[in-house]
């Protein structure tokens, strides 16, 4: 049996710690980005069609994550449950899983411990087991090279009430600083497995898959592969994962990722906006209106000079939302609440995207506005607020 436990929690960690659905690493706005939500597909094989298996749910404080929910698609019971802890200085230093069972089971935990340049320097893997945590993995003694780059882990794993003899993790990069490939040597100098990694044009990684040696002693054979998918902006927006069968991959998962830009953990007033190759400066509490229409968060490549005039002339001219939309994502219903006298609300619609109005509220009393669910499937929607501006946002209900 393959040793794919360490390798698969890897990459979902750096999956989400390394903000999760972007990967424009130099983009340093995509901080202020939060995904709350995902929907999870399983491939169906008789149908050859993907069909919504759970329903993922994550909470923050103080801007990091805390927890992940993974709820069922139909039932909305509980799946599974990560929770995060942290050091004082917010590196991570405990993820606990759980699965459900009539109430949440304890399952396993990560213990990360960093060096002085707040790198990984080990990582502890534990089941719980007899109402103890009992050591199953540990990594450690990881070398970096000049550029912090991680280069070598080992892996040992309790085993028959022994430690197995490590084997090291090699990481390779490319003369462009790219992680390209990673291998697993056991302590013999045979390999355990081999991930190879490849990027598309914009240098954003697009596959990655995993192969260990064939029992015949040549080749190698398909072990799991995952592909990532951006939109126009360099955002990630999903991923899909396949298993390997001999020589073909076998689709397992998909995941689809609903993220928004958080202005209140933006701390200035103003933030860049690339539109049609121009860098705009707009307000941050306009600035989700901005990516619906298309526009890219930070500056544009290549260019330095930016303006204050916004790309909208109706319902985005660089003004405040003079109300609020609560909670996003919802289950059940989505309230929009005005925060001030100036603008009067005279109808709010919910749109899906092919522009087809499914709910109107026309004329509302003063106060808060409610839109119900009422059997609307899980999904995004356009929520539209007309007074004398209009405006548009999404929401979602999971």
């Amino acid at each position: 049996m393959r040793k794919s436990g360490n390798l698969i929690i890897q990459i979902c960690f750096i999956w989400f710690l390394t903000a999760g659905t972007m990967q424009a690493a130099d983009n340093e706005y995509l901080k202020y980005f939060r995904t709350d939500s995902a929907y999870v597909y399983s491939w169906n094989i008789q149908n050859q069609n993907w069909v919504p298996s759970s329903v993922q749910l994550y909470s923050y404080s103080e801007g990091r994550i805390v927890s992940a929910l993974s709820l069922n698609y139909q039932t909305r019971a509980g799946q599974a449950r990560t929770d995060y802890l942290y050091y004082p200085d917010n590196l991570v230093s405990e993820e606990v899983n759980y699965n459900y069972d009539n109430g949440w089971v304890t399952s396993t935990r990560n213990l990360y411990y960093y060096d002085l340049q707040n790198r990984v320097s080990e990582v502890k893997i534990q089941k719980w087991v007899n109402s103890a945590w009992a050591d199953d993995r540990i990594q450690n003694n990881y070398v970096y090279d000049e550029f912090d780059r991680q280069v070598e882990f080992q892996m040992i794993y309790w085993r028959f009430g022994a430690w197995t003899p490590a084997t090291t993790d090699y990481s390779f990069y490319s003369p462009e600083g790219r992680l390209i490939r990673r291998e697993g040597i056991y302590p013999t100098g045979a390999t355990d497995y081999q991930v190879i990694y490849t990027y598309d044009q914009a240098d954003l990684l697009s596959e990655a898959y995993a192969q260990y040696p064939s029992a015949s002693g040549t080749g190698w054979t398909n072990w799991w592969l995952a592909n990532y998918e951006y939109d126009p902006c360099g955002y990630k927006i999903s991923q899909v994962r396949y298993a390997g069968s001999g020589s073909d991959w076998i689709p397992q998962t998909k995941v689809v990722n609903f993220s928004y830009f958080r202005q209140e953990l933006y701390p200035g007033l103003k933030v860049p906006m690339c539109h049609k190759g121009k860098t705009l400066l707009v307000k941050k509490t306009v600035v989700q209106v901005h990516l619906n229409h298309g526009d890219c968060l930070g500056e544009c490549p290549g260019k330095s000079e930016s303006t204050g005039e916004s790309a909208f002339d109706n319902s985005a001219k660089n003004i405040d939302i003079p109300f609020t939309v609560f909670p996003n994502p919802a289950n059940e219903k989505v309230t929009v609440a005005p925060t001030g006298n100036d603008f009067v609300i005279s109808r709010v619609e919910l749109a899906d995207w092919n522009g087809n109005i499914l709910k109107v509220v026309d004329r509302p009393d003063s106060g808060d506005i409610t839109i119900l669910r009422e059997g609307l499937v899980s999904g995004q929607y356009v929520l539209r607020v007309h007074g004398d501006r209009v405006f548009s946002m999404v929401i979602v209900f999971y």
